[in-house]
């Protein structure tokens, strides 16, 4: 996502001025409203201030070794899985114990990468 790759406002802006040209014509308070939106849904965005700041790939890096930790997780307890973007498709009646994992695993992936992480910064 361009927004989150971003390296700092300056470069925010840019990502918005592109977006705004582009084929999509995603206005700049689409962009502001997508922004808010992610801090609204991913708090430690905010939180750590992490949106513009060069942390997308990181954030990346987290994604990708969460999705390898709930694969892990569904082939041990055999729980069909399906990884669309930043979430699992699953079963309905494996959906409160498919959310509970992913949870699980991102806070544990969160603990074990973030000093490294924080430190690569």
């Amino acid at each position: 996502m361009r927004l989150m790759g971003a390296q700092n406002e300056q470069g925010y802006n840019q990502a918005k001025y592109t977006l705004e040209r582009s084929k999509d014509k995603i206005s700049r308070t689409q962009v502001n409203t997508i922004r808010k939106s992610l801090y609204r849904c991913i708090p430690f965005l905010k939180e750590y201030d992490l949106l513009c700041t060069g942390w997308g790939g990181k954030l990346q890096f987290i994604e990708g070794e969460t999705a390898i930790a709930m694969f892990e997780w569904a082939t041990e307890t055999q729980t069909p899985i399906l990884n669309v973007h930043d979430a699992f498709a699953c079963k309905e009646k494996d959906e409160m114990k498919v959310a509970t994992a992913m949870y699980a695993m991102r806070e544990r992936v969160l603990e074990s990468c973030a000093e490294r992480l924080v430190k690569d910064t």
